[in-house]
């Protein structure tokens, strides 16, 4: 088991195996096994593998820990590690209070997307860890850090857009929507923009809506049937002509009678300001819940 850990094993581990107490403060004492951490030791020998030192600081703060932060940043080699950083782990729930070398985070939960493994270390995935740095990092740090896993492939934007809607609202998360919002895509075809739309859609808290749902004579493109809530996607091309805007008002107004709202997105709106635009219907779509319908 220790040369599966980089040499180290734990006194849970022992304990799960077996080994008496009295014996494992035996084999502390004849230096078999060489104290890390409080219940986390070396075997055979002091000197510590490579990464054993990281991987050490996560198994002291027990088995659903993960390094985290600036730490994991490191280790994902978004950044270029400093020798005299502390280590970070986080914890979800209410857990051990690790080592005093070891600043310890705690979480409510981490999903299986935010959980890795890099050089056989457990660790937050390149995309959760992008948003625990930008707490922490400088901007300069963050954008190196950000372009850094999309070059090496760690994530793409679709990940980043995800992850930025499960924690809307934490520190630092400006300046990740800024970095996302950036590197929108170019202008794209109407298909294109409703597909992505629906992406950003899905990948928010958001429920699924329904598609291109007819309405009277009107097409949704669109709707949640529950909120009585259309969104329609506007092309600069097409829905900015006076008839066009003239027809659209009409349509609007005409839904409206029957009680549908009518959210109207642009390609810039999907482009520029994504992360927004979808916190702005999800907004609509909640208070249309919550109040009460006539």
């Amino acid at each position: 088991m220790a040369a599966d850990q980089k040499g180290l094993i734990t006194r849970v581990e022992l304990l799960l195996m077996g080994v008496p107490p009295g014996t494992i403060d035996e084999w502390i004492r004849a230096e078999r096994l060489h104290p890390i951490h409080a219940g986390v030791y070396a075997v055979g020998h002091p000197v510590l593998a490579p990464g054993a030192k990281r991987l050490a600081a996560v198994l002291a703060c027990g088995p659903t820990a993960l390094l985290s932060h600036r730490s994991a940043a490191e280790l994902w080699n978004l950044i270029e590690p400093r020798n005299r950083s502390a280590l970070q782990v986080t914890v979800p729930g209410h857990g051990i209070s690790g080592p005093e070398s070891v600043h310890v985070h705690r979480t409510l939960e981490l999903r299986p997307y935010e959980r890795g493994t890099c050089k056989g270390i457990p660790v937050t995935s390149p995309a959760r860890t992008i948003f625990d740095f930008a707490c922490q990092a400088t901007r300069a740090e963050l954008e190196a850090a950000y372009e850094r896993g999309l070059i090496d492939k760690r994530f793409d934007r679709d990940d980043m857009i995800r992850m930025a809607m499960r924690h809307r609202g934490r520190r630092g998360i400006t300046k990740v929507r800024a970095l996302i919002d950036r590197d929108a895509p170019p202008s794209v075809t109407v298909q294109e923009a409703h597909r992505l739309l629906l992406e950003l859609i899905r990948s928010s808290s958001l429920p699924h809506p329904k598609t291109e749902v007819q309405i009277g004579r009107y097409r949704a493109d669109i709707l949640w049937h529950e909120a009585m809530l259309i969104v329609e996607m506007d092309s600069s091309k097409w829905h900015t002509t006076p008839g066009r805007i003239a027809r659209d008002k009409r349509r609007d107004a005409e839904l409206a009678e029957l009680g549908y709202l009518t959210v109207r997105v642009t390609w810039d709106d999907i482009q520029k300001w994504s992360i927004a635009t979808i916190s702005r219907i999800a907004r609509i779509y909640a208070n249309r819940i919550s109040s009460p319908k006539s």
